[in-house]
């Protein structure tokens, strides 16, 4: 299939660290993500899996991904080198070179994302987010990557 990019925004409430569960938890439930079983390329159609922890035993899954944020397992501070799974916050030179500014609105955000313009700052496999402010204070995050064999 190919790796394919993929972004989100969601609202800070809490910490990043949960607000990205929670976010994975809503892609998971809507099925917003790459299901090789569902009838479109030969072969039975399977069901969804009801947990996550299922989604990731079958070998297509395991090969080529979700092509979505279930794709990463952990975070990594801003100073860290990306690594398989890992996501983590731009640094402020980063969001200052990609946004003009070292706290983007999710006016900026969604800019970049709609022309295609969000840089691809991490290796495949991983993602990055930035902090999104409205009225000078943190209101969202800004999460996106790619994933995909």
């Amino acid at each position: 299939m190919g790796a394919s990019g993929w972004s989100y925004r969601t609202p800070l409430k809490g910490r990043v660290r949960t607000v990205v569960r929670k976010l994975k938890e809503k892609v998971f439930a809507e099925g917003d993500y790459y299901w090789p079983y569902d009838g479109h390329f030969g072969g039975e159609p399977l069901p969804r899996p009801t947990r996550r922890r299922k989604l990731w035993t079958y070998e297509a899954i395991q090969e080529s991904g979700t092509h979505s944020i279930l794709d990463l397992t952990h975070l990594i501070d801003a100073g860290e080198p990306d690594s398989f799974g890992s996501l983590r916050p731009l640094t402020a030179q980063e969001a200052t070179a990609a946004f003009g500014t070292d706290k983007p609105t999710a006016a900026d955000f969604e800019r970049l994302e709609k022309a295609g313009e969000l840089p691809q700052l991490a290796p495949r496999w991983s993602g990055v987010y930035v902090t999104l402010f409205a009225d000078g204070k943190a209101a969202e995050i800004g999460i996106w990557g790619h994933s995909g064999d």
